[in-house]
This record gives structure tokens, sequence and C-alpha cells, in this order.
């Protein structure tokens, strides 16, 4: 692709580098921390095993980004509780999305929604859901231009306040949409055409 960037599936070995790529975001929000939520060890190796998946973007050795995927089904990380506009019947999480400082711009949250969308529905799960800072507006942005709508606020993970998204993988999509979705975003990651076909 000319970048020399690699998404791939990450397993646990990587998990010291998720771990450091972690401390390195965190560095960069400062008095903004609260924009995330902080994730264990013990997290992020059960995010890199079925059904949950963990992409990363990898420049040589370094951990640039990851993307993670996990299927909560009726335990505590379940998005689907409390919506207010939408009845589910098997819904994944889009959990969670990094990447290093230097490495943002070039559509990198709304590439691995792309991917996890089609793996999803591929899976039989009808929605995804995902949860966004009410002060993250890059983020809620790339959501909404992923397909993702608002459906309710409540209070996350040890008191945030949280925007619950919604993804319904189900809908017809407006015709052409597909298509404008394909020449807006081409693959651009060296392994990135074969996961979303994957």
């Amino acid at each position: 692709m000319g970048n020399g960037l690699l998404l791939r599936k990450c397993t646990e070995s990587d998990l010291q580098d998720i771990l450091a790529l972690q401390d390195a975001v965190f560095a960069t929000l400062g008095e903004h921390s609260d924009l995330l939520r902080r994730n264990t060890a013990e997290m992020f190796a059960e995010c890199t095993r079925e059904p949950n998946l963990t992409l990363g973007l990898f420049d040589g050795d370094l951990l640039a980004g990851i993307g993670i995927f996990v299927d909560p089904g009726d335990g505590a990380e379940s998005l689907a509780t409390h919506l207010e506009h939408f009845s589910v019947e098997k819904a994944g999480n889009f959990k969670l999305a990094m990447i290093r400082e230097e490495y943002r711009g070039q559509g990198f949250q709304q590439r691995i929604g792309r991917i996890f969308s089609r793996m999803a529905a591929r899976r039989g799960y009808t929605h995804i859901l995902a949860t966004v800072s009410p002060q993250n507006p890059h983020s809620r942005d790339n959501l909404l231009r992923s397909g993702f709508v608002y459906d309710h606020s409540e209070e996350k993970y040890g008191g945030l306040i949280r925007d619950v998204m919604v993804k319904d993988l189900t809908a017809t999509a407006p015709a052409g949409s597909e298509e404008a979705n394909k020449k807006a975003l081409p693959p651009l990651y060296e392994g990135e055409a074969e996961l979303l076909e994957n």
C-alpha cells in the first residue's frame, strides 16, 4: 500500500504492546483522561479471545493503534440493557479504538468499524453498540459517519457519562451507499482488504 502499515489480528502475545499503546494514548490526553476508560491487562487479554476480536495497526514492530470488538453476551459489558429506541436480537460492542497521535488523520476508527460491521453481520449480529464521551466530538463524529446513531446517555465506568450509539446491521442501506463507502475508504493498510473479506 505504500505506507508500510500492517493491520492484523492481535493475540495475547501482543499484550505488552497493547498496554504500552494505552499508556502512550493516555499520556496525550492530559486533563481529558476521562475521555477513555483505562483497561486492565486481563481485560485486553480477554479481548483477543474468540468470539472477541482485537485488530492492531503495526508500523514494523510498533503497535500504532488498536480496535476492539467484543461479544458481551448478557454480562455487565452489555450495552443493550437500557436502549430506548432499539430492540436488538444479538448485539456486539465496538469496545474501543485507540491510535497514537502521530498516526491519526487516516480514518482508522472508521476503517476498523467497517471491518467489525461486516464481520458481525456475517456472524449473525443484528446490531453493534458503542459508547463515547459527550466531550469527544471527534470519536462521536467518526461513529456517526460509520452509520451509528445516538440512542441515549447513561452513567458508565464508575460515574462517567457516555452516549450510547447503535448501528443497525439489518437496516437496508440507501442505494449506492456501499459503493460510496468503498470509494471514500479504499483499503489503505496492508492486510485491510483481506480482513474485510474474511
